[in-house]
């Protein structure tokens, strides 16, 4: 039989590991410049809930290896594929900050 002292000992070590949990597991502030957030009230509103639901499961792990995310080549930062749109971002570990930084289809995503 297990004494109650033993019990609240268990219990407070699960109290400890979600506490380190919740401060090792930061979720990233998402911030929008100027054109993007232009951009996301122009497209289409089903359009812009994906791209948000989207930006926020990155938020929450940006190091998780995605199929429609994609390094650039030639400047720094992503690109995240959300059917016709695309979204490049960059993403600043030492702010915990995702900058949005332009949204457009994918004809003139890059120009």
């Amino acid at each position: 039989m297990i004494s109650y002292p033993t019990i609240l000992r268990f219990e407070n070590f699960w109290i400890v590991i979600k506490l380190a949990l919740c401060y090792y597991a930061h979720v990233y502030t998402i911030r929008f410049t100027k054109q993007a957030d232009k951009a996301i009230r122009k497209i289409p509103r089903s359009a812009a809930r994906l791209i948000r639901d989207k930006l926020e499961q990155i938020a929450a792990d940006p190091i998780a290896r995605r199929s429609d995310v994609t390094q650039l080549i030639n400047r720094p930062g992503y690109r995240l594929r959300v059917g016709k749109w695309r979204v490049i971002y960059e993403i600043r570990n030492d702010e915990v900050l995702i900058v949005v930084l332009k949204i457009a289809t994918r004809g003139s995503i890059y120009k």
